[in-house]
């Protein structure tokens, strides 16, 4: 019997070749793939790991996870700049020091216009003279007093215009001011209250809720307070400010020497005008995840002795 040789399509030469590169290529195929599968994980994994403090991968603007700052903050008694109450100034050498925010009480009108006293308490001077505010560290001035619109609204316009154009932040009445420092906002605040307390509580809600408004962090808030303030008068205000939420107090003009208040774990800072013109009052708030986690004590400090 014949015997009969079946041959598989497979033992044809050209045809195991044609399989062979067709195998190939699937192969090539399979691995492009894969590859560009691992890119991608690769590309996702390298955004999540380098975000930036407060942002996340996919670049929505967030709090970072572990994220932490700390904010200081040094004030000094009233300052004026006539050319015998600015040598003060000298005294602190707070710019070498490069503290975040360093806030006083200014109680001068700076202009070069001749304008009519309208306050027997107005004191004037150059505008040249805001340069000593930088040799003096200071940054942040509070305008709400007895003393910024002794030469009336132009006067006080004539200050805001010269410390904005050296860059120095000013507040005060009606104007509250949101700085941003290290990435954290920071609201100034300031009232006059010289003239009793009728209002007062009620522009302290408006500054401070203004401030929040603008998403700051931390809010500040100066108050003048005035010979016809009482010291109950006083604690009044101050309890208020920190219930409506401010973060510290600081108050000026203060007929008498009061103790710095712990009320409700933040600080109140009734007589700044009482300290030396060597001494300020410190105090450092620690922010996480742009939350403000917790604050120092408000001490006052003797810069002569530190800088000894």
């Amino acid at each position: 019997m014949k015997e009969v040789v079946r041959k598989s399509k497979y033992s044809n030469p050209r045809i195991r070749q044609q399989q062979r590169r067709a195998l190939a290529v699937k192969m090539i195929k399979l691995f492009l793939a894969a590859g560009a599968g691992a890119l991608v994980c690769f590309f996702f994994h390298f955004l999540r790991v380098n975000s930036m403090p407060g942002e996340t991968a996919d670049g929505a603007v967030g709090a970072a996870t572990e994220y932490t700052e700390t904010i200081k903050l040094r004030a000094i008694a009233s300052c004026s700049l006539e050319e015998e109450a600015a040598a003060e100034l000298k005294h602190l050498n707070l710019a070498s020091e490069k503290g975040e925010i360093i806030i006083t009480n200014l109680e001068s009108v700076l202009t070069e216009e001749d304008l009519e006293k309208e306050s027997k308490n107005a004191v004037k001077a150059s505008p040249k003279q805001v340069e000593l505010l930088h040799k003096g560290g200071i940054n942040a001035v509070n305008l709400a007093n007895s003393h910024s619109k002794g030469y009336g609204e132009e006067g006080y316009l004539d200050t805001v215009h010269h410390l904005t154009k050296s860059g120095i932040t000013s507040f005060g009445y009606d104007r509250v001011t949101v700085k941003e420092v290290r990435g954290i906002k920071i609201a100034f605040a300031g009232i006059n209250a010289a003239d009793g307390t009728t209002g007062s509580q009620e522009a302290i809600k408006k500054n401070i809720l203004a401030g929040r408004n603008m998403d700051a962090q931390l809010v500040i808030l100066c108050i003048n307070w005035g010979a016809e303030n009482t010291e109950e008068q006083q604690r009044e205000l101050g309890h208020a400010a920190i219930e409506e939420g401010a973060d510290l107090v600081l108050g000026y003009h203060s007929e008498d020497l009061q103790e710095i208040e712990n009320y409700k774990g933040k600080y109140i800072a009734y007589s700044l005008d009482h300290i030396r013109e060597t001494e300020t009052l410190e105090q450092t708030f620690t922010f996480q995840k742009g939350e403000l986690e917790s604050c120092s004590e408000a001490k006052i400090i003797n810069r002569s002795a530190v800088q000894s």
